[in-house]
């Protein structure tokens, strides 16, 4: 059903062309019709909606209703609403006002009271129209066919001096948004607690309700404040209710099951600054990233879904093929309907850890950010670039490759990396790119061979660097590599290399591969280092198999 929304300020006529006469005829501003009553002051006199005074009363709510914010009220009468009912729900707001929940964010005031209230004037209209309302607690209700969100209103358009009055046969529904349905289900406390360590509150002035002025400052009778989740600025904003969002979450069992894997891949050495505390975020984090899907973006969802975390940049992670065919990520989980989007509660979790966290670390020999160091060598080192009409063009990374050259002809060059982001207990295979001479300069004369050596440098679980660890050539049984000459040669360094320790997320690099020339015989062999890249790659065996 197309919506039309309406925001009315008061006694000014509501814009329905199929009532706008009647409204403009029984509700305008001089019309003698009109209460000169409040809200408040109606509610009070009608005997049939006691008990929802009761309930205002009791948790200090009456100011909304006779202040000079115009608002329309939903009131379920005695019949739906019962005095078991008011004892029941004021117990309830006592028991999380004690826990110093804010009134914003107490289930009493925003899934019940609020939930009732409109901003602004609205009124009944026509048959076969909708009007779109914004309640007070944020959500979105809509007025057609006699109801409120197909709940059928008793009494309609009672205009009073600050609102409209309808009384309705039975309380409105609250229709849960994606962030909060995971406080509502048995299933998920592991993942609400997560959520909720990010949360904070931030005022919000113009939906307060402003009192005296003390000092030259306003004291507020009741002050709004906003959630604001740093982890929905990471993964999307589920909290909004103009959003459309589907995420999958684990059950409890399930999100044990995982921290217990994912931690040991986040191992910090004991020198790391909040060491456990860093550990348990970065697991958790990995968790949750990639399970949030925007779905105003997606072309076509049977084919297959991005994340919220997908860069294009970085294509091959965060996106799932056929999500909802056996094995994908939509399969086999309970769906939950939800006012901006959908939960997917998995027990059976089918988010592939290398289309996620599990990532490939390239660092581009040329950025002098990773040089950690360099020896025997002629300083500065320099960058050459692959000329566009050059035939190993678009073949080295970037187009752009180091060069470091002996300081002499009696010295073997050597340049040191530092390798950012590494996960611990992950098996790593490690390529080392070299770039030809001819990639610059297609008329050089250096079209010889290289012979390399490499060594690798980590923290120990102490925090102290070990010392350089020969990497043994796993194709030849050696110490020493070779390049092919006059390609771009991607040489395997070392296959399923796993580092003890992580280095995720650290400002401090920790971990630093070393590129050496070895000397060789000068007739055969250059001691030039044309270094492209330097890849960290998960290692894929045939029980790790990709979503792409």
């Amino acid at each position: 059903m197309k919506t039309m929304k309406y925001i009315l300020m008061a006694f000014l006529p509501l814009m329905a062309l199929s009532c706008q006469d009647e409204w403009d005829e029984h509700y305008g501003q001089a019309n003698p019709m009109a209460s000169q009553e409040s809200l408040w002051q109606a509610l009070k006199g009608r005997a049939e909606l006691s008990n929802f005074v009761r309930l205002v009363e009791n948790v200090g709510y009456e100011y909304y209703f006779d202040g000079d914010r115009m608002f329309t009220l939903f009131v379920p009468t005695n019949d739906c609403l019962t005095e078991a009912d008011v004892d029941s729900l004021t117990e309830v707001y006592n028991a999380q006002k004690s826990n110093r929940i804010k009134n914003n964010d107490n289930t009493v005031i925003k899934q019940v009271l609020q939930n009732h209230m409109a901003m602004y004037n609205y009124a009944a209209i026509a048959s076969g129209d909708s009007v779109q309302m914004m309640m007070l607690n944020g959500k979105y209700s809509y007025l057609a066919d006699g109801g409120v969100n197909g709940v059928k209103y008793l009494s309609s358009n009672m205009l009073y001096r600050n609102g409209v009055l309808f009384t309705v046969g039975s309380r409105l529904p609250y229709f849960a948004n994606v962030s909060e349905y995971f406080t509502m289900d048995d299933e998920l406390d592991s993942i609400a607690s997560f959520f909720s360590r990010y949360n904070v509150y931030e005022f919000d002035a113009s939906r307060s309700v402003p009192g005296e002025i003390v000092d030259g400052k306003t004291v507020y009778l009741d002050s709004v404040m906003n959630l604001k989740n740093v982890m929905f600025d990471e993964l999307g904003y589920i909290n909004r209710e103009d959003s459309a969002y589907w995420i999958v979450v684990p059950t409890d069992r399930q999100w044990r099951k995982l921290y217990e894997e994912y931690k040991t891949y986040f191992n910090y050495d004991n020198r790391t600054a909040k060491r456990d505390s860093v550990e348990n975020v970065m697991t958790h984090k990995a968790i949750v990233q990639g399970t949030v899907f925007n779905m105003n973006v997606q072309p076509s969802v049977n084919d297959s879904v991005i994340s919220t975390n997908y860069n294009k940049a970085n294509y091959r992670y965060y996106k799932c093929l056929r999500p909802f065919d056996e094995g994908g990520v939509f399969s086999g989980a309970r769906s939950v309907e939800c006012s901006n989007g959908k939960v997917f509660i998995s027990d059976n979790w089918e988010i592939d850890k290398r289309t996620t966290f599990f990532q490939e670390v390239k660092i581009e020999a040329e950025n002098a950010y990773y040089q950690d160091s360099i020896a025997k060598c002629k300083e500065p080192v320099s960058t050459y670039t692959v000329p566009s009409g050059n035939p190993l063009y678009g073949q080295v990374s970037g187009n752009a490759y180091v060069q470091v050259e002996p300081r002499n002809t009696a010295v073997t060059p050597l340049i040191r990396f530092t390798i950012p982001n590494l996960l611990s207990n992950i098996g790593y295979d490690i390529y080392a790119v070299f770039a030809p001479a001819i990639a610059s300069d297609t008329l050089t004369t250096d079209t010889l061979p290289l012979k390399v050596k490499f060594s690798l440098k980590y923290n120990d679980q102490d925090g102290r660097q070990v010392n350089d660890i020969k990497m043994e050539n796993p194709e030849g049984g050696t110490y020493v590599y070779e390049t092919t000459p006059n390609v771009v040669d991607t040489i395997l360094v070392a296959r399923d290399y796993k580092i003890p320790t992580c280095s995720y997320g650290l400002s401090e690099p920790q971990v630093r591969l070393t590129v050496e020339s070895d000397r060789g015989t000068a007739s055969k062999y250059t001691r030039i280092l044309r270094l492209d890249c330097i890849v960290f790659k998960p290692h894929e065996d045939d029980n790790n198999v990709s979503n792409e």
